[in-house]
C-alpha cells in the first residue's frame, strides 16, 4: 500500500513538474502574441493573461500585455467562427461566453443549432437503450428459475445507468440550450 502511494504521489509531482516547465517555457519563448493567439482560438478569456503574468512573475519574466492580447483577438476571430460554434454545440461542449460581441451573434446561433442536434441525437439513443432495457426486462422474467441471469442482470444495471447518464447529459445541454437562446 505505501508503495502504491509513493508511485502515486511520484506521478503527481511529474505531471506538476511537467506543467511548471511548460509554463516556464511559455515564459521563456517571449511569443505573446503567438501565446494570445493560442489562448484566443481555444476560447479562453482575457483573466488567462493574468494567469500567465502571475506564472512568469516566478521566473521574473514580464509578460507583454499588448501583444498577448492582439493575438488572442486574432485567435478569438477563428474561435468565434459559426462553424466552430457548431461544432462545439454538436459534440456538447460548454461555450466560454468569450466571443466578442461582434462574433457572438452568429457563433450562437450555430453554437445552439449543433447543441439540438446534439440533443436529438442524445433523445434517439435514449429511446433505443430504452427499448433495449424493456427487452432486457423482459428476457430476465422469461427465464426459468435455475437459469443464471447474472449476465441480464448486469445488462439491465448498464442500460439503466445509461439512461440517467443521457437524462443528465440533456438536463444539461437543454439549460445551456435555454441560455444561449435567450442571448440571441
Amino acid at each position: 500500500m505505501n508503495r502504491i502511494r509513493l508511485v502515486a504521489g511520484l506521478l503527481v509531482l511529474a505531471v506538476l513538474g511537467g506543467c511548471a516547465s511548460a509554463a516556464k517555457r511559455d515564459c521563456e519563448s517571449g511569443d505573446w502574441e503567438g501565446l494570445g493567439f493560442r489562448d484566443g482560438r481555444a476560447g479562453l478569456g482575457f483573466e488567462r493573461v493574468g494567469v500567465l503574468a502571475d506564472r512568469c512573475s516566478d521566473y521574473d519574466i514580464p509578460v507583454d500585455s499588448g501583444a498577448w492580447t492582439e493575438g488572442h483577438a486574432r485567435g478569438l476571430e477563428e474561435y468565434c467562427e459559426p462553424t466552430r460554434g457548431f461544432d462545439l454545440g454538436e459534440s456538447g461542449e460548454s461555450y466560454t461566453g468569450n466571443c466578442p460581441v461582434a462574433l457572438e451573434g452568429r457563433f450562437l446561433i450555430s453554437y445552439v443549432r449543433g447543441m439540438n442536434i446534439r440533443n436529438d441525437e442524445l433523445q434517439l439513443a435514449y429511446e433505443r437503450n430504452r427499448r433495449s432495457l424493456d427487452d432486457a426486462r423482459r428476457q430476465r422474467e422469461a427465464l426459468e428459475p435455475d437459469q443464471d441471469a447474472d449476465n441480464l442482470l448486469d445488462r439491465i444495471d448498464q442500460l439503466e445507468n445509461s439512461l440517467e447518464q443521457n437524462l443528465s447529459v440533456r438536463r444539461d445541454l437543454n439549460q445551456r440550450i435555454g441560455r444561449w437562446s435567450r442571448s440571441l
